[in-house]
């Protein structure tokens, strides 16, 4: 028989391969905004669409350096980045164990756990299959370089060096990273270090520092895109935003796989059970964890999160990787047999890898309908006009062309036929696209425009059945 350390890394082991079969970056395309940003960065302007994301802007440059033309390039550097959070979220639960449950130096498993719970969480398919998304990883992946040296401040002044050159480096990455000062500031009245507020001064120096940079930069804090709720004051709808977030949290956007939906919820039922079966002292550490995950979430009140599709789901990157640590705390440390915990851990991984299953087929069939209508506008005569008519713009929340058709046709195929794009209208969002959805179309020849026009079935371009 196996001994049991060797059936965890067997099990392990099959649970991230299947993952890797699924966020395979081989199989996608470049997607809608894609188009716009890669071709800025083709440029070298930084600070695109008036977003203060420099980190992210100067990571596209270099792949559109080394990969040019090739998707896949960009999407591998996506899964990398994705690798590395997931090995920090291992590493940051490793720190928390170590710094605040002592008495139990078994840290290893735990981790290891963690890493590979956030690695496969169904929610990441947004930040991970779509090259902009990347900027939600990124601004992980600092945020939690700086909690693993802040937390270890005390250790050694080099990680005071660390945390401060990761909290920079995270500010200039995504705006997710906003909550740290307010964790810094719970930190210090729970940790009682020598020197704790002078540390909490620091970061919040940084912090107003980048902002008035922020200012100066684009001109605004925060723009209409990302604050139109906020500035509004509408209460209702934040706090309903705020709920959905938490929802979402636990529950990734599915189609039709029920299994895995209500699968899901039965096992966070569960894990209340085992979080109320802690003791006192445990139970504190734990709900502070699952504290901190709910401030995560305060930056997005006001864009919410789409719940026909997994737009959106970028924004619960970072907040999902504190709740990884919360999740695998509870098991870790809940006093039922260790057989049941086992059990939960498995079950977990099958429905989460149920639904990135289906996550990563819809962002590969979006992938296919944008090479496919680039496919066929190139072989229309580049002097000729192209207009188009409910052009598709996602695929359950999966980009298609929401935007950057007419870029798309400049970088890949011509030019000046950019110019000769024309968008008459788009297909409704909430709508899919039949997995039999193909790109076909009637050549008209005698005229200088060429109708494209979407419908369920098909493309369809013809100069007599449509007039704009």
């Amino acid at each position: 028989m196996l001994p049991k350390k060797n059936i965890y890394f067997l099990f392990a082991s099959i649970i991230l391969l299947v993952a890797f079969y699924f966020y395979n970056p081989f199989a996608l395309y470049f997607q809608s905004d894609d188009f716009i940003h890669i071709n800025w960065s083709r440029e070298g302007i930084i600070f695109q669409d008036n977003a203060f994301r420099p980190v992210c802007d100067l990571s596209v440059m270099l792949d559109y350096f080394l990969f040019g033309k090739n998707a896949w390039g960009y999407h591998l550097t996506n899964l990398l980045l994705h690798i590395i959070a997931s090995f920090l979220v291992g590493f940051t639960c490793n720190v928390v164990l170590k710094k605040y449950f002592k008495n139990n130096t078994q840290t290893f498993f735990p981790a290891i756990s963690c890493g590979i719970l956030f690695f496969i969480y169904a929610s990441h398919s947004e930040a991970v299959f779509w090259i902009l998304g990347r900027s939600a990883i990124l601004g992980t992946i600092f945020s939690l370089l700086f909690l693993i040296g802040y937390l270890q401040k005390e250790k050694h002044p080099k990680f005071i060096f660390f945390y401060i050159i990761s909290w920079v480096f995270a500010l200039l990455s995504y705006e997710s990273c906003w909550v740290l000062p307010i964790f810094v500031f719970l930190f210090s009245f729970i940790d009682h270090e020598k020197n704790r507020w002078k540390h909490f001064v620091i970061v919040l120096m940084i912090f107003i520092i980048y902002l008035v940079v922020r200012y100066f930069t684009i001109h605004q804090l925060l723009g209409n895109y990302e604050g139109d709720s906020l500035f509004s004051g509408e209460w209702k709808t934040l706090l309903q935003h705020f709920s959905l977030l938490v929802v979402r949290s636990f529950l990734p956007w599915y189609s039709k796989n029920i299994i895995a939906f209500y699968g899901l919820i039965s096992l966070f039922i569960f894990l209340i059970v085992f979080f109320l079966g802690l003791n006192i002292t445990l139970k504190k550490k734990a709900a502070f964890v699952f504290a901190f995950f709910l401030i995560s979430l305060v930056p997005y009140i006001s864009l919410g999160i789409d719940t026909n599709g997994v737009e959106g789901e970028r924004f619960l990157y970072f907040p999902i990787s504190l709740l990884s640590i919360f999740i695998v705390l509870v098991i870790y440390f809940s006093p039922i047999k260790n057989l049941y915990k086992e059990i939960w851990l498995l079950c977990f991984c099958f429905f989460k890898l149920m639904i990135l299953q289906e996550n990563s087929a819809n962002q590969q069939f979006a992938g296919v309908i944008v090479k496919s209508v680039l496919h066929e506008i190139s072989k229309v005569d580049p002097a000729k006009k192209v207009i188009v008519k409910g052009l598709p713009q996602c695929q359950y929340g999966a980009l298609i062309f929401r935007a950057g058709l007419p870029e798309a046709t400049g970088w890949l195929i011509n030019k000046e036929q950019e110019k000769n794009i024309e968008m008459v209208s788009q297909r409704s969002e909430v709508l899919p696209l039949a997995k039999s959805y193909k790109v076909d179309y009637i050549r008209v020849q005698s005229l200088d425009t060429v109708f494209f026009y979407f419908i369920d079935s098909a493309l369809q371009i013809s100069g007599s059945r449509f007039s704009p």
